[in-house]
């Protein structure tokens, strides 16, 4: 098959570089994939900044997300700054992708006849969330561990190998969360046998609704997307509804995304907390200079000069995605921060977060339309 589409495919376009013990080191990217990195901080602060409202047990984590990014140190062409870490954080989320994507590739890559299944069952409630996707897990485990002892026995030719990932999405007409688990497996025969032990350990499941279909050249750049799809259609439109996404988050807090099966990656699921990218085409900074992001704005803005760092622009299309961020009753009134006012933030070096509500943020609650800072 095709080999995977690597991170400048996704919209990052890092090369990660090794250090002498082979560790990751230093990446580098052109000053567009910052710039796409100001985009999804613009749009994950909006979601996360409405999350942490929620009365949820991941509150802290939520204002974390808001906060993360938040001040990039430039020194030369190298700038740094600290990640939440967070698998809801859109901003993380790219980092962890391209990660995900380069550790997987080699193997992947070297599975003869790569088949893309999907098992499902049946739609749930809020309530019975968790519960079903931990015996989704168990019920898939033992059916790899059964596999694997059958192959060691010599009573099947082919092992089951590939990688399984859990996802979960909303369904705004019923009110239901969908669980389910996509894998690439190398082999039909391995497939189909797959299916087959689904359906016969989980009375629930329907033939109809599993699914199998040859991987196409693309189809692992899917698989490595977010386990939660933030954006839902509803009566038309493209809407982001804060508290199904935080039955989600809670549901799925704590559990593996993505399992190999009988392969190995190069690199871990998780990302750093502290990470450098060698920016191609910034203006080198002689001396270190600090970039803030500031309330209300789309940028990190340079604390002396009042410069933007990428120069990003809200599109249209984000507007609308922005103003479609809602409570699952429709409420539009969810808050964002009030627009820059283009007063600059103080020059000093921030001490870390240490994780307490910040008192700087301006809401408006009462905005019918959110107004682009």
């Amino acid at each position: 098959g095709a080999p995977l589409d690597k991170l400048e495919q996704l919209g990052t376009n890092a090369k990660c570089a090794t250090n002498e013990a082979g560790e990751a080191g230093t990446r580098s990217e052109p000053l567009g994939a910052l710039r796409k990195r100001a985009r999804a901080k613009y749009y994950g602060g909006h979601v996360a900044i409405n999350l942490a409202q929620l009365d949820s047990p991941l509150k802290k984590g939520y204002w974390a997300t808001y906060h993360c990014a938040g001040v990039l140190e430039q020194k030369g062409t190298k700038i740094t700054s600290r990640y939440c870490g967070h698998r809801w954080c859109v901003v993380c989320n790219r980092i962890r992708t391209g990660q995900l994507m380069n550790g997987y590739e080699t193997p992947l890559a070297a599975l003869p006849e790569k088949i893309f299944v999907t098992l499902t069952l049946p739609n749930v409630p809020a309530a019975e969330l968790r519960e079903t996707i931990i015996q989704m897990i168990k019920t898939i485990q033992a059916i790899q561990d059964m596999f694997k002892k059958r192959h060691q026995r010599k009573k099947q030719d082919w092992q089951l190998v590939g990688l399984r990932k859990l996802e979960c999405t909303y369904n705004a007409k019923s009110g239901h969360y969908h669980p389910h688990l996509h894998f690439i497996i190398s082999g039909a025969e391995a497939a189909k046998a797959l299916i087959a032990e689904w359906l016969k350990r989980t009375p629930t499941a329907t033939y109809k609704a599993q699914h199998m279909r040859r991987a196409k050249a693309g189809t692992e750049k899917e698989l490595f997307k977010y386990f939660a799809k933030f954006v839902t259609d509803q009566d038309g439109k493209k809407v982001t509804l804060i508290e199904p996404l935080d039955t989600i988050f809670q549901a799925m807090r704590g559990l593996r995304v993505f399992q190999p099966i009988g392969i190995e990656k190069d690199v871990p699921e998780e990302i750093e907390n502290l990470q450098s990218v060698e920016v191609e085409g910034i203006t080198p900074a002689p001396e270190h200079r600090y970039w803030q992001w500031v309330e209300g704005g789309s940028d990190w803005i340079n604390r002396e000069t009042g410069a933007g760092l990428t120069g990003y622009k809200p599109s249209l299309q984000m507007d609308e995605l922005i103003e479609n961020i809602q409570s699952i009753n429709g409420d539009k009134t969810a808050i964002r921060p009030a627009p820059w006012t283009g007063a600059l933030p103080a020059p000093a070096h921030p001490a870390p977060w240490t994780g307490a509500l910040p008192a700087s943020v301006v809401i408006d609650r009462n905005l019918d339309r959110w107004i682009e800072g």
